[in-house]
């Protein structure tokens, strides 16, 4: 594709995903393979979103190109930091031009069942009736990296599940990689149904600024506290939040200046700031993970305590500049 077509698709796709209810705030990324007599590096490139940009006032300038032979870049702009995971969709699968990874919640919580694939009881498109997941790895890591290449290399769908984080998915189109994103997040949320956990639905709640529904309700009438079963919740809120059997205003209020949620038996979740909204999806679809994951073990704290360390200093910053 031309680049600066694909740049334009790439801001389209970003906005896509927040109406879909794919992604929230910053998360996930986008990228498109360029055409090899547009690209800027001999083996041709890729061209990615940035780190921590809100996909709203995203602009053209703003997507980086990237080399597919070194994974080098000239851009002053910070590319995702998943851009080598996107380099390797490339270069596995010759077909692959677009390429969007997602944090949706169905799927998320899937990915937090310590499961090693998932069997599915009907077929999809560009997904079959089975989907890997690879295993588990900090953002940005090497071993995220080596993990997600291993699962394309097995996979013959067109999607991959990150365990703890995502999905991966793919095609020759952006229309191709748009329907399997949403034919994944379709697929989750009949398998998560099936043992008794309700999807997501948009419509479900508001934010103002207490927000309630029977996900939410259940966990909190089985645990005392919600650890963190997903990449997103650590990063926003740390290992685990608390659930208190009541709050006074005091309470409020020190949350308020914290900027830190609460959760309350028989009142639900309250969040407030700029981030409240991206708060509530990410505590609302940890509670679904946390339903969907019972009796498996939570992420481990010191690693959430280093990416909600990481996230507060840089890339809660990004999207306020």
């Amino acid at each position: 594709m031309k680049i600066e077509l694909a740049r334009e698709q790439i801001i389209r796709t970003g906005v896509e995903l927040l109406e879909k209810g794919l992604v929230a705030r910053t998360w996930g990324n986008i990228s498109c393979r360029v055409d090899a007599d547009e690209s800027s590096y001999e083996g041709g490139s890729f061209v990615i979103t940035p780190s921590g940009r809100d996909y709203n006032t995203m602009k053209a300038e703003d997507i980086v190109e990237i080399s597919l032979s070194n994974y080098k870049y000239t851009s002053d702009i910070e590319p995702s930091m998943e851009y080598k995971i996107h380099g390797e969709v490339y270069r596995i699968k010759e077909n692959a031009n677009f390429v969007i990874h997602t944090h949706p919640s169905s799927a998320s919580a899937v990915s937090a069942m310590g499961l090693d694939a998932v069997q599915l009881k009907s077929d999809y498109f560009g997904i079959g009736n089975f989907i890997l997941c690879a295993g588990y790895g900090m953002a940005g890591s090497m071993r995220l990296y080596g993990n997600v290449a291993k699962a394309l290399k097995e996979t013959a769908g067109n999607a991959v599940i990150m365990k703890n984080h995502g999905a991966l998915c793919f095609g020759e189109t952006k229309e191709e990689a748009m329907l399997v994103a949403l034919n994944l997040e379709k697929a989750c949320s009949e398998y998560i149904r099936g043992i008794g956990v309700e999807p997501w639905e948009k419509d479900d709640w508001n934010y103002e600024p207490w927000i309630r529904n029977s996900v939410i309700d259940k966990y909190m009438m089985i645990r005392s506290t919600l650890p963190a079963y997903i990449d997103d919740f650590a990063q926003m809120v740390g290992p685990e939040l608390a659930i208190l059997e009541s709050c006074t205003d005091e309470d409020i209020a020190k949350a308020d200046a914290e900027s830190r949620p609460l959760m309350v038996k028989g009142k639900g979740v309250y969040t407030n700031g700029v981030d409240k909204e991206a708060m509530a999806l990410v505590i609302d679809k940890n509670c679904r993970a946390a339903l969907a994951a019972l009796g498996v073990k939570p992420l481990d704290p010191f690693r959430t305590r280093y990416m909600n360390k990481l996230y507060t200093k840089k890339y809660s910053k990004l999207i306020e500049e």
